[in-house]
């Protein structure tokens, strides 16, 4: 009964429970190990625990089991490092491990957690960190020099006697007043896309949002002569949110055309795929190009421009990589300079869909 006991104990554990001895040979496991490294019972019996870890540390394991077993005592493990566990696939993955003496058998009883999903909170919260310390630089630089700007007019104003100089200042404050609007409309766009509300997905129709895009650039598109083309045959439609479909679209749209080159007529393609499960959008343009070598870390950065166009603020690209990554996405880039640039974006997994959201 007291055995019957114990083993129901052992396979109810949340935990990963390896019982070795101490040649760190593995005598026992319960179920969530199978679950966790993804190896059959019999696979782990009677092999070294070693075989549970990255090829790194295997050496070194050796070395602290022995140390181990001449003072062993409850303790946890990684507490000042990382430990890493590894998977039949060879996938690693974080894990937190504690380990225990069974009374003087020469056993050791280690209980493995994973803790990834901890891994993806913290990566989550240092992103959430840095979007702050985005909008504080918003509330610190951007806001405060148009608002001083406009204040400093007005007192110059008071003491403006000509109404020609009236008239040249309203016209200055006229400016700085709509430079201010669009700064405030910008952080309210990064803002909302932390409403939930935003994220409802619908089944999504590329080819109906690439239209309604190409329609609202038309003149541009006239007016630069460009040569606008679109494949979405492989992967016609996603489960996605319409809102942050159009955003995104629309964003690499008018950034192709605004960095076209001078020098030849420019060529826009957008093209879908399904790809290991996921849906992905590729947008390839002929325009100037960025020098990812040395730009490459800030490319996505809020108000990071890498061209001297007099419309590019450097919201564009953070606002497009905040809501693909919202969706669970991801999204890439590769660039030449003068030759031209492919936005790859890799959304969610990929899901028949039953009806188009026109």
């Amino acid at each position: 009964m007291e055995n019957l006991d114990y083993e129901k104990i052992l396979e109810s554990s949340p935990d990963a429970i390896i019982i070795a001895d101490a040649g760190g040979t593995i005598i026992q496991v319960n179920a969530q190990t199978e679950h966790i490294f993804g190896y059959k019972r019999e696979e782990l019996i009677g092999s070294q625990v070693e075989n549970l870890m990255p090829h790194g540390l295997r050496e070194r394991h050796h070395s602290h089991r022995r140390n181990y077993q001449s003072n062993p005592h409850t303790r946890p493990m990684g507490l000042n490092s990382k430990l890493e566990g590894r998977k039949s696939d060879g996938t690693l993955f974080p894990v937190e491990i504690s380990l225990s003496p069974l009374n003087d058998s020469g056993l050791v009883y280690a209980a493995i957690r994973d803790i990834s999903e901890r891994h993806l909170l913290i990566d989550y919260l240092i992103h959430q960190n840095k979007l702050l310390e985005d909008f504080a630089y918003i509330m610190s630089h951007d806001l405060r020099g148009p608002v001083g700007n406009l204040i400093s007019l007005l007192d110059i104003y008071k003491d403006e006697a000509t109404a020609e100089g009236k008239a040249s200042l309203m016209e200055m404050f006229e400016t700085t007043a709509i430079n201010l609007k669009d700064t405030l409309n910008n952080l309210v766009d990064i803002l909302l896309i932390k409403n939930d509300a935003k994220k409802v997905k619908q089944t999504v129709s590329f080819e109906t949002v690439f239209n309604k895009i190409r329609n609202t650039f038309a003149i541009q598109t006239v007016l630069t002569k460009a040569k606008i083309t679109a494949d979405f045959s492989r992967a016609p439609t996603i489960e996605y949110s319409p809102i942050y479909m159009e955003s995104i679209m629309q964003n690499l749209f008018s950034n192709a055309l605004k960095y076209s080159s001078p020098d030849r007529t420019p060529v826009i393609h957008f093209e879908t795929s399904h790809n290991r499960g996921s849906t992905e959008l590729t947008v390839t343009d002929n325009g100037l190009g960025i020098d990812l070598a040395a730009n490459g870390p800030k490319l996505f950065g809020l108000h990071k421009t890498f061209h001297n166009h007099p419309d590019a603020k450097g919201v564009g690209l953070f606002i497009t990589k905040a809501q693909v990554e919202a969706m669970g996405g991801k999204i890439s880039a590769v660039s030449e300079v003068n030759k031209g640039t492919t936005f790859k974006i890799v959304f969610n997994k990929y899901q028949a869909p039953s009806t188009v959201q026109h």
